[in-house]
């Protein structure tokens, strides 16, 4: 009978006495010859795990709350209670912002559409450089307040990382504003883009290069024009306009009621006006044209009776 070898018994397979100062003191029993179908290697040969297990969890809460203490130790709780003052003063400079920029108007509205509009820019402006100047103050306040030190290799760390109802906060705060511009854009739409059924005055606006013609007609018939280069409507007047072009696109525009309409061959565009300040406005191709772009100007005349 041929006896079989043990892994032990070949030097080649033997586990070199190097490793016995090493994490395999801890398992020397292991090293022993044992008599039957062993492993190839001893190291393994019990279920023993040759490494201890680690409460990764209670490890990683009591490094918060070293962490913690640390940063209490640091005075960051002082730092958050500025961050609140901080954002008081924000929100009340913004809240003077708001009332300043609601009467920051230099003259009245000219025009209805006008009034909507400008409500509407406001409306928009306002909440745009509030959220701007506070985003600005923020990141000022966290590079102040959290820049390394000379002797420090990092900055303060902050131990709270997340917060439910911050979270909520800027989810729904921004979910109103959005609410508030769309309701508020929808009625503004309502205001410059519908068409009085029965207007004081229709008045047909015919672009051509370089100048504009003007035929104002009126509900009992009667007509003028047409016009070349002005015409003329009274203060409190609803007045339609239709717009056509004979020859290139051009665009129909009246700075001081801050009006811009496209005149585009084969399509009749219209839009409507009330005019509420009487004056003398200047009308102007907003497209260009041609080479005498320059030269297509017209006059809006409102008179007060």
């Amino acid at each position: 009978m041929v006896r079989r070898r043990q892994p032990t018994e070949d030097a080649d397979r033997r586990v070199s006495r190097m490793v016995t100062g090493d994490d395999l003191s801890r398992h020397r029993g292991n090293l022993r010859p044992r008599p039957g179908n062993e492993p190839r290697f001893p190291y393994f040969a019990t279920r023993q795990k040759p490494f201890p297990r680690v409460d990764s969890f209670g490890v990683a809460l009591h490094e918060m709350r070293k962490t913690t203490n640390a940063l209490e130790a640091m005075g960051i709780r002082q730092a958050m209670s500025g961050l609140r003052r901080s954002c008081l003063l924000t929100a009340v400079l913004l809240g003077m912002l708001a009332f300043l920029a609601g009467g920051a108007r230099a003259q009245p509205a000219l025009t209805p559409g006008q009034g909507a509009t400008e409500q509407l820019f406001y409306l928009v402006l306002v909440p745009a450089v509030a959220i701007g100047v506070l985003v600005m103050a923020l990141v000022a306040y966290a590079v102040r307040k959290f820049r390394v030190r000379p002797g420090h290799t990092t900055g303060p760390v902050v131990a709270k990382t997340h917060d439910r109802r911050l979270e909520t906060a800027w989810t729904i705060i921004p979910a109103i504003i959005l609410v508030v511009v769309g309701v508020a854009a929808f009625q503004t739409l309502v205001v410059t883009d519908t068409i009085p059924q029965n207007p004081d005055a229709t008045v047909i606006v015919t672009a051509r290069q370089w100048s504009w013609s003007f035929n104002v007609t009126y509900p009992n018939g009667s007509y003028s024009g047409p016009q070349s280069g002005a015409f003329t409507v009274k203060v409190g007047q609803v007045v339609k306009l239709l717009f056509q072009s004979i020859d290139v696109a051009h665009s129909f525009s009246v700075s001081a009621y801050g009006l811009k309409i496209d005149v585009i061959p084969g399509h009749v565009n219209q839009y409507w006006f009330k005019a509420l300040v009487a004056g003398n406005y200047e009308i102007h191709c907003a497209e260009f044209c041609g080479l005498q772009h320059y030269s297509m100007v017209a006059t809006l005349h409102v008179s007060s009776a």
